[in-house]
């Protein structure tokens, strides 16, 4: 006699991942068997009522192939009175195929409804030859297929199977008292071991990399150490009940989708996580433990029924792992090879194509010498390696209520998975109580500033008001800021104008642990920008000006209102479904124009901006117009080497002053009444200069006018010359402020470009013009080869010009 264990109550939770080859092609949807099987007349044997307190119903009717099996219900099984009838028929015929071979009739049990929260036993007499191998299996007679029943006991005249409930018929309802009675098929069929021996590849159809979840078991907030059993049920659910018409799993419900680095962004499938989680939790594998257990699996018969199960129906099989600690793990079956003793299976800890240290992972328990070899294992994908002893056999739904996956695959459909389970959040904006983040959020400044709140949790960020941990992510799965303890659980990131895609990952605080899987969200966060073009304006006075409002991003669809000031006390213009107002300035001055753009559903302010107006005098538009600038600086300067006393005689210049000096072109880049300009030029060898030294020069000027122009209000220049020989230097800086305008003249010259010179100079009082100024030299002695660096410590300017030129 040899035995099968079936742990059932226990091992649901150990399966929980709770504590206490080759590969040949195979269809892409389920394949399994579609025949029916053809009964003779319908015969009943017995009806007898169980009450809550349990009990066994026995058939005793001499001569009948069925005498002697018998049905045991434990105390408390059900919450009302069962009133079960046993019944028989021949099976005249089947179209299952040459594996099926019925050893007793069809077996009908008629019971109220319902799955039992214990483990039902039905023991049912046989005759089996030496060298032949049996199991139970439910037939359902709406699909024509056939489920295998755990096996608790074989022997030559009976078989013992296990299961919660009587009926595999899709039309039934499971789970709940209803007005018909409900009727359960079930056979024991056979086969020759030999014929078990011959396999090599059984294959299911079923894929890793397709009809898995691609996300990582790393448990969640309502199931911390690990979802391995709701991910392999929810996964086999899937593909055996939803392939067929929404395609296949793998990838199908995350957005990040990225195939090509597996394991990255696993949280992004919120749907998938939270269906895993909640079946995990609905099926309360802590309340199963408490079933006493009374036997230890044999290992040959769970093999068998693995073999036999996956021949008849083409189907994925759930798998229990034990180990001697007492702790469970769960993975599906989908492939054995019988001859190499290789089960293969999808473990939720590796999910296909998942690559651990540049290896990918391939998962096979193997069978050899009549026993299975241990398993290593863990409980999550964080959790160390432990080694799994003991394999068990499940049935598809004898020990699971399916009606719950179909309850809760509803909620997948509406986005509301997992909602009466986890935890509820929000995500603020700047502050507890401030505006929540929801998708499309307008962000009118370029920091991106959340937090997350939820009072569900007793746990949270230690001195923070219930904030959680979570993590950001942009569209591409890199990780961008995480909120945890070291920022109080406040996260900023600086975000460019536009729309940004981000990724949320959602954590609570349990247990003493800050990061548990509550949720991922992709949020969209519209950071808009508005600008005035013209910015600045140089205008006139009595003069219609156009003014343009430009919005970077995408704003709200109702957002065309645009409130416009001018800054010059006339009244603000409003103008709708135009980005466009024109305005006539009647004074000069400088003025703030500045627009605001509403949104006219909810007539809020959702972006704004400003801009500088400079009317001006028609002198002033004249330095303007000014292309090229030179400053010239004459005095003393005192170095703090020796040259105690050394003239100078130094200008800035802007290119095409001087034509001996052959300069570039760049001009004068004006910005309201501010001017810059970058330079670079080179002096050629000079007049009679027959060696190879050159000189660079590079410098910048910039500066600022007055409203009237008559004032170069501040200047600063910088220029450094070096000799390309020896690299001698010599290096200006200069900061100058209110040099008055002296006159304008015209510069000309047969051979050279004519110019209009505007002329400012401060010939006397220089030193209170001059903010700083710091001359550095480093000079090369030829007699000696050493280099002297010098630094002024004290100048005496004698005068300061500041030429601005426009050419004629």
């Amino acid at each position: 006699m040899k035995y099968l264990a079936s742990l059932f109550l226990v091992l649901l939770l150990l399966f929980g991942c709770k504590k206490d080859d080759s590969n040949p092609t195979s269809p892409d949807t389920p394949s399994g068997n579609n025949g029916n099987i053809n009964i003779g007349t319908v015969v009943d044997i017995t009806t007898q009522t169980i009450g809550t307190g349990g009990g066994t119903i026995t058939v005793n009717k001499p001569n009948d192939p069925l005498n002697g099996l018998t049905v045991t219900i434990q105390p408390n099984s059900f919450t009302q009175a069962q009133t079960i009838k046993i019944s028989s028929a021949p099976i005249t015929s089947h179209q299952l195929g040459q594996y099926f071979n019925p050893l007793t009739p069809m077996i009908k049990i008629t019971y109220q409804g319902g799955f039992s929260d214990k483990t039902m036993r039905i023991k049912v007499p046989i005759t089996l030859s030496a060298g032949k191998f049996a199991m139970g299996f439910f037939y359902n007679e709406q699909t024509g297929k056939l489920e295998g029943i755990p096996i608790e006991e074989l022997a030559s005249d009976h078989i013992t199977i296990a299961t919660k409930y009587f009926s595999p018929n899709t039309n039934q309802s499971l789970g709940k008292r209803t007005s018909t009675d409900i009727v359960g098929d079930l056979v024991v069929g056979f086969i020759d071991e030999s014929v078990l021996t011959s396999q090599t590849i059984i294959d299911t159809g079923f894929k890793p990399g397709v009809d898995d979840w691609e996300f990582i078991n790393y448990g969640s907030y309502i199931e911390p150490d690990g979802i391995c059993a709701g991910m392999s049920l929810t996964a086999m659910w899937y593909y055996l009940e939803r392939k067929s018409t929404d395609g296949t799993l793998f990838h199908k419900y995350d957005l990040f989708n990225d195939k090509t680095q597996p394991g990255k962004l696993w949280q992004d499938n919120p749907k998938g996580y939270r269906f895993a989680s909640a079946i995990q939790s609905d099926l309360n594998w802590d309340a199963r433990a408490t079933e006493k257990l009374f036997q230890q699996g044999d290992p040959v018969l769970t093999w068998k029924a693995f073999a036999l199960s996956m021949l008849l129906t083409k189907e994925p099989q759930y798998v229990g792992l034990r180990s001697t600690t007492n702790i469970g793990h769960a993975v599906v079956a989908y492939q054995m090879n019988y001859q190499t003793g290789d089960l293969q299976v999808s473990d939720p800890n590796y999910p296909a194509g998942y690559q651990k240290n540049g290896t990918t992972i391939g998962r096979t328990i193997k069978f050899i010498g009549n026993k299975f070899n241990p398993f290593s294992a863990s409980l999550n994908a964080d959790a160390g390696a432990l080694v799994f002893d003991t394999v068990y056999y499940f049935g598809k739904t004898t020990m699971i209520n399916w009606d719950k996956f179909r309850t809760r695959w509803t909620e997948v459909s509406a986005g509301t998975i997992g909602n009466d389970k986890f935890p509820t959040y929000k995500l603020y904006i700047g502050k507890v109580g401030g505006n929540e983040l929801a998708d499309n959020y307008i962000l009118n400044s370029d920091t991106l500033t959340v937090l997350c709140r939820s009072t569900d949790n007793t746990e949270y960020l230690l001195g923070t008001d219930f904030l959680q941990l979570f993590y950001i992510f942009d569209q591409n799965g890199n990780q961008l800021v995480r909120a945890g303890s070291t920022t109080k659980g406040v996260a900023k990131i600086k975000l460019g104008l536009g729309t940004t895609k981000l990724g949320f990952y959602i954590c609570g605080a349990k247990n003493g642990k800050a990061e548990n899987y509550v949720d991922f969200k992709w949020i969209n966060v519209n950071r808009l920008g508005m600008t005035i073009d013209p910015n600045p304006l140089n205008g006139d006075i009595n003069k219609e000006y156009t003014f343009t409002a430009n919005v970077q991003g995408t704003p709200p669809t109702n957002a065309n209102k645009y409130v416009w000031n001018f800054g010059d006390g006339s009244q603000d213009v409003t103008v709708t479904g135009n980005n466009t107002a024109k305005h006539t300035f009647t004074t000069s001055g400088s003025f703030t124009v500045s627009v605001k753009l509403f949104d006219n559903t909810t007539n809020n302010v959702v972006i704004s901006a400003a801009s500088t107006v400079n009317i001006l005098s028609s002198f002033t538009y004249e330095i303007l117009a000014t292309q090229t600038v030179q400053i010239t600086l004459t005095g003393v300067v005192v170095y703090d080497k020796y040259y105690p006393n050394s003239t100078i005689n130094y200008y800035y210049q802007n290119p095409i002053i001087n034509k001996d000096y052959g300069r570039n072109t760049q001009t004068i880049s004006w910005s309201g009444l501010s001017f810059s300009i970058n330079y670079t030029y080179k002096f050629p060898p000079f007049e009679g200069y027959t060696g190879q030294d050159t000189l660079t020069a590079s410098g910048t000027i910039n500066g600022s006018i007055s409203q009237d122009g008559k004032t170069i209000s501040n200047i600063t220049a910088h220029e450094k010359v070096t000799h390309a020989i020896n690299q001698a230097y010599t290096d200006l800086t200069i900061v100058i402020h209110d040099i008055p305008y002296i006159v304008k003249t015209t510069i000309g010259c047969a051979t050279c470009v004519n110019y209009l010179d505007y002329f400012y100079s401060a010939s006397s009082s220089v030193q209170s013009k001059i903010a700083s100024l710091q001359m550095t030299e480093k000079r090369y002695d030829s007699t000696t080869g050493l280099y002297t660096t010098m630094s002024s410590i004290s100048y005496n300017m004698s005068y300061i010009y500041v030429d601005l030129l426009k050419k004629l």
